[in-house]
This record gives structure tokens, C-alpha cells and sequence, in this order.
């Protein structure tokens, strides 16, 4: 009795732990899917250069309220980190802006509730772009 009883908790926590371990790697999954990576990156260049061209002409408050939402917003940034616009407060902004110009890629800083996301993007001026997802 003491041996099938052994056999049903084992067979349990062995079932659970599959399924723990499918679930987990589940989500991750669309995260890695090369179509949305080039969306993403598309869409910040091109959303960059926007606020960019903004930032020149003074406009950069203005672009940057139409370009944001509740569950994100979108900085500038010089190559060295420095926020031309707003976003006082954010963790390691310039670490992360420096980071993705220097190696020409963007870069993700992941923290409890929200996502920095630094795309460097060329022009003239040498901006990055971060965005707070």
C-alpha cells in the first residue's frame, strides 16, 4: 500500500512539473518570433525619427504626448544617455542609451512593471531612442 501511494506522489509532482515547465516556456515563445522583432524595430526607428525631427524644431513635448499612451512612452536621448525631452526618474536610462549606440543594436532593460527598450538610430544628431514599455 505504502509503495502505491509513493508511486501516485511521484507521478503527481512529475505531471506537475511538466506541465509548470511547458507553461513557462509558452509565453516566450511569440516574444522570439522574427516578424515582430522587425515590427518593433521598425516602428521605433521610424517613431524616432519623429521626435527627433521634433526635438529640432522645438515640437518635442507635443510629439512626445501624441506618440505615448497609458502603457507606454517614448524618450529621447543622446548617445551618451543624457533625455532631451522628459523622463526623469527612469532607472539606468543612460547606461541603456549608451549601451545601444555603442554597439549599434537595440538593447532591453527589464524591471518589475515596465520594459526600457534603447534603439539607436541614425541621423545627423545621433540620437538614441529609449522606449518604456
Amino acid at each position: 500500500m505504502v509503495r502505491l501511494v509513493l508511486k501516485i506522489f511521484l507521478a503527481y509532482w512529475i505531471a506537475a512539473g511538466v506541465v509548470i515547465a511547458i507553461s513557462d516556456f509558452e509565453p516566450h515563445r511569440h516574444i522570439h518570433n522574427p516578424e515582430l522583432v522587425d515590427a518593433l524595430d521598425s516602428s521605433l526607428a521610424m517613431n524616432g525619427r519623429m521626435i527627433t525631427e521634433a526635438y529640432e524644431h522645438d515640437r518635442c513635448q507635443e510629439i512626445q504626448t501624441q506618440l505615448s499612451t497609458t502603457h507606454d512612452s517614448l524618450y529621447l536621448a543622446t548617445p551618451d544617455g543624457k533625455l532631451l525631452c522628459d523622463g526623469a526618474g527612469l532607472p539606468d536610462i543612460r547606461a541603456l542609451a549608451a549601451a545601444a549606440t555603442e554597439q549599434k543594436k537595440r538593447m532591453t532593460g527589464n524591471y518589475a512593471v515596465f520594459q526600457l527598450v534603447a534603439v539607436p538610430i541614425t541621423l545627423a544628431a545621433g540620437f538614441s531612442i529609449c522606449d518604456a514599455v
